[in-house]
């Protein structure tokens, strides 16, 4: 059976909410560090840059290792065996990160302020999508189409604190595996398994449109 108008409706302002919640959540703590990170350091647009950079290869590298692996590709798309493969592809992604990530910090000789800001660059690539994606489905429908899908809108403000408190954590990490490195390239012993673990741990890799922070 097809959805009905107001369940189509409800379900509409569901989603709308969750992408206002993604987009709010995720750029909050980001505005708030950057803000704190210009006072105290000032700001570093190469910083910045590269954390854009490390962000937008974060997002293409576990899709690039599908398709270099048969096998995991195969394992994903086994249900009985999904869970591991993905534990797995997101260990191998986070190794790969960490390593580009202590490629641009030694070829660059980032310093503390640009580390500062690689690793808001890093988070800034999920508010940008946050953003983008809340504005496209603002821009399809404008308003609640009734008190239903307004309601929807307003079940989902729990999750504001839960989403705050998500992206600031993932922004704090991505700041602190990049000073690691700035202090000294050798830590890479350290931040290469904490963050292949962080990343099988939460899958930062996938920006998705979800209130809960990934």
């Amino acid at each position: 059976m097809g959805l009905t108008p107001r369940s189509h409706s409800w379900q509409w302002g569901k989603a709308r909410a969750q992408m206002q919640v993604t987009a709010v959540t995720a750029a909050a703590p980001l505005l708030v560090l950057g803000v704190v990170a210009a006072i105290l350091l000032g700001f570093s647009w190469r910083g910045l840059l590269w954390g854009l950079g490390l962000a937008t290869l974060a997002a293409v590298v576990p899709s690039l290792l599908v398709l270099l692996s048969g096998r995991l590709s195969s394992n994903l798309a086994d249900p009985t065996l999904a869970g591991p493969a993905t534990t797995v592809l997101h260990l191998r992604a986070g190794v790969l990160l960490e390593l580009a990530r202590l490629g641009v910090v030694t070829l660059q000789d980032v310093q503390l302020r640009d580390a500062v800001w690689l690793g808001l660059g890093v988070q800034s690539l999920n508010v940008l999508v946050g953003l983008v994606l809340y504005a496209g489905i603002v821009t399809l429908r404008p308003s609640p189409l009734d008190l239903e899908q307004a309601a929807a809108g307003c079940s989902d403000s729990y999750s504001y604190g839960q989403g705050v408190l998500g992206f600031g954590r993932n922004t704090l990490v991505e700041v602190g595996l990049s000073l690691l490195l700035a202090l000294s390239p050798w830590l890479a012993f350290v931040t290469v398994p904490v963050g292949a673990i962080w990343e099988a741990l939460t899958g930062r890799t996938q920006t998705t449109p979800r209130t809960r922070a990934r």
